[in-house]
């Protein structure tokens, strides 16, 4: 299976394409678009660019997702790139945020927890346990409650 041939079709299966809208969106003829399909990865400059447009993606970007690019660079990260692209700039923050809480690192089941600030919580009557403070510090009352709720299901 040629490297065109299986990102074309992952990524037009991917978008709930069919091999027509694929190769409408493409600009290249359908009978081209299923040539690429049974492995034909032997395509002009100018089809390569149109495949790549169709998909989101600078020529550069589309080599580097089908392992044809220069060396060193990360298919996911091409892709994931190209992907940004394609995101409505005022949906482009959430974007960002998304991938910020993706990439905070997590704390490792033996590393020391980090001190708490402020007081603890004397006046509850409430026995309370490491799951109860963990929760105290994450939610308010209600949303306690309701955690406590779930877990016990």
């Amino acid at each position: 299976m040629s490297a065109l041939q299986h990102f074309f079709d992952a990524e037009r299966l991917r978008r709930g394409w069919s091999v027509r809208e694929a190769a409408d969106r493409s600009q290249i003829s359908l009978s081209k678009a299923y040539a690429i399909i049974r492995g034909d990865d032997n395509v002009e400059f100018e089809t390569f660019e149109s495949i790549a447009a169709a998909f989101g993606m600078t020529p550069a970007e589309l080599a580097t997702a089908i392992g044809k690019g220069n060396h060193g660079d990360d298919p996911d990260e091409v892709r994931m790139i190209a992907a940004y692209r394609l995101v409505p700039t005022e949906k482009r923050l959430t974007a960002l945020d998304i991938l910020q809480a993706l990439t905070r690192v997590k704390p490792r089941p033996g590393d020391p927890a980090k001190p708490r600030r402020g007081r603890p919580n004397t006046h509850s009557s409430r026995p309370t346990s490491d799951d109860d403070d963990a929760l105290a510090r994450c939610y308010n009352p209600v949303s306690q409650g309701l955690m406590r709720s779930v877990s016990a299901a």
